[in-house]
């Protein structure tokens, strides 16, 4: 994929994985506003070169738009490339969360953006890479108390009731 301005250029090539010959080809100029008729172009393209019979819940996701706003998809698709990186690391996942807070910013309804968003960050926390923030705003910022886990006389899990994160 090829950007310049408000133009994108899409090359998509078929190829046979188990000789690698070049099965079918072919190149998609659109307006990047128009990115999501691109997608489900090149998807129906394919689905017809494979000679695939497409249900009509399939062609309902084909055509399904995920947001309306071009650059909080730009953004989603720049986080989900950090997120596809063979590493989980503390660069990778800030670089995630840096264009996956862009894209809820520029969509706040952009539900794909938030569900991906939460991933890193619960990936990242898990995994100490990352450590949880808050956003306070004007008001006086209040960190919850660390605690244990578990109850010291049952030793069951005892979930702290004021335990809140704000993830953007």
């Amino acid at each position: 994929m090829q950007k310049s301005g408000d133009v994108v250029r899409v090359n998509v090539q078929l190829i046979k994985a188990s000789n690698d010959s070049h099965l079918w080809g072919d190149t998609f100029d659109r307006k990047l506003t128009d990115i999501f008729s691109v997608e489900s172009e090149v998807a129906r393209a394919i689905a017809d070169q494979l000679r695939v019979k497409l249900t009509g819940r399939e062609e309902q996701e084909i055509a399904a738009k995920p947001t309306d706003n071009p650059e909080a998809y730009d953004a989603y698709l720049r986080g989900l490339a950090y997120t596809l990186k063979t590493l989980p690391t503390t660069a990778n996942a800030l670089g995630a969360q840096k264009y996956l807070r862009e894209a809820v910013r520029l969509d706040p309804k952009f539900a794909l953006a938030w569900a991906l968003f939460s991933f890193v960050n619960s990936r990242a926390y898990g995994t100490q890479s990352l450590q949880p923030t808050s956003r306070c705003g004007k008001r006086r910022c209040r960190q919850p108390k660390p605690r244990s886990l578990f109850s010291p006389i049952s030793a069951r899990p005892s979930w702290p009731r004021d335990l809140t994160t704000t993830l953007v």
